[in-house]
């Protein structure tokens, strides 16, 4: 009697590693041959929740009208988006990011992540490239920087 109880949990311990082994795989396959579609999303990052919204939109409306700048101006129709959950404001928010001139791979990485968060034209896999390729350069041109500060150095001091 007792061989019979081994053999049987020895069996039952088969067949629970061989239905695990079976899900792992589904799994497994399920995230190679899957195609993820991004679309516009404007509730991805969440909302903010703020205790006074209407002095918050006030003061933001206000901001808008006082700022030329176009990156600013995103940022601020990105908050108001948010708080409204206004698609409107989020596709505000993505013309003005879109208007954003730069001035170095660093300003510009961090213009495209905030085109990706908000899935811009529904281009986030795009975005997410281009930033990773801008602070690809930054970090070369820092390293070159760098370098030219050390030849520098050494032949002052040599």
């Amino acid at each position: 009697m007792g061989l019979k109880i081994v053999n049987k949990g020895l069996f039952l311990t088969r067949i629970l590693l061989m239905i695990i082994a079976i899900i792992v795989i589904i799994l497994i396959i399920s995230v190679i041959t899957s195609k993820p579609k991004f679309r516009y999303d404007p509730d991805f990052n969440g909302t903010l929740d703020i205790y006074d919204a209407a002095t918050y939109k006030r003061d933001m409306n206000a901001k808008l009208s006082a700022t030329d700048d176009h990156f600013e101006k995103g940022v601020i129709y990105l908050s108001l988006a948010r708080i409204e959950r206004n698609d409107k404001m989020y596709e505000r928010s993505c013309k003005e990011f879109k208007r954003t001139k730069t001035k170095t791979a660093e300003e510009q990485a961090i213009l495209y992540d905030r085109l990706a968060e908000i899935n811009c034209r529904g281009e986030r896999s795009r975005w997410l490239t281009l930033a990773e390729e801008s602070r690809l350069l930054h970090k070369e041109i820092s390293h070159a920087l760098l370098n030219y500060s050390k030849q520098s150095l050494n032949n002052v001091s040599g």
